[in-house]
């Protein structure tokens, strides 16, 4: 039974993936390894906080950019996916370590407003994490990450989340003051909360609908 278990569960999960790339195909959201990580951007991958402070101790730059993205650690201690085996677990901890893992980057001097060369930066990654989402958008903007970071496409962590329907997310980034009508490429929050129902698992198109009251109270147009 377990393993039938976890097999649905890798199933959903890449059911949603194909959905997040869905919003993130003109801007390499997905952090797969390129040839050019440095140490330090594989301890943020797997949310090694021992190993981050060992290097930056050594006086490693905690904004290193990798090649040929220009994504900095935190960029990928801020994305789910970085991490498969995490993604795939139901296990909190997973989130508390991912938490602590972008504070200890925040902590030693990292850039909340960082961004790759497509304008992708941390905080939208952040809104598309299915468990530490709202807790690491949060903690970004604290640190000076702007709610409303748009990418080249036009897309914003609000968009992210909606579509992603972190409800959480979206309420965190509008108590931050993110535009609930900014539109990109692809339209606003609202119309991204909306989903093709081909493209997602039922528990996805679910999640959606949760978020748009949150919109809605916030001014989203119809």
């Amino acid at each position: 039974m377990a393993h039938i278990s976890r097999r649905a569960t890798l199933r959903v999960w890449l059911q949603e993936r194909d959905a997040r790339r869905v919003w993130v195909q003109d801007t390499l959201f997905v952090a797969s390894a390129p040839s050019a990580l440095l140490p330090i951007h594989e301890a943020a991958r797997y949310w090694d906080v021992d190993q981050i402070q060992e290097l930056i101790s050594k006086g490693v730059n905690p904004d290193a950019l990798d090649e040929p993205g220009g994504r900095t650690p935190l960029f990928f201690a801020c994305c789910e996916e970085s991490n498969f085996t995490a993604a795939l677990s139901n296990d909190e901890g997973h989130a508390d370590a991912q938490v602590a893992c972008a504070t200890a980057l925040l902590r030693a001097g990292a850039s909340a407003k960082a961004a790759n060369v497509y304008g992708l930066g941390p905080i939208h990654c952040a809104a598309a994490c299915r468990r530490a989402g709202a807790r690491l958008v949060e903690l970004l903007i604290i640190y000076g990450a702007d709610p409303n970071q748009s990418t080249g496409g036009g897309r914003t962590p609000l968009h992210a989340a909606a579509q992603h329907g972190h409800a959480a997310t979206v309420h965190a980034l509008l108590r931050a003051g993110a535009d609930a009508n900014f539109r990109g490429r692809y339209g606003t929050a609202l119309d991204l909360a909306n989903c093709p129902p081909k493209i997602t698992a039922r528990a996805h198109r679910t999640r959606c609908r949760r978020v748009l009251p949150y919109l809605l109270r916030a001014g989203a147009s119809l």
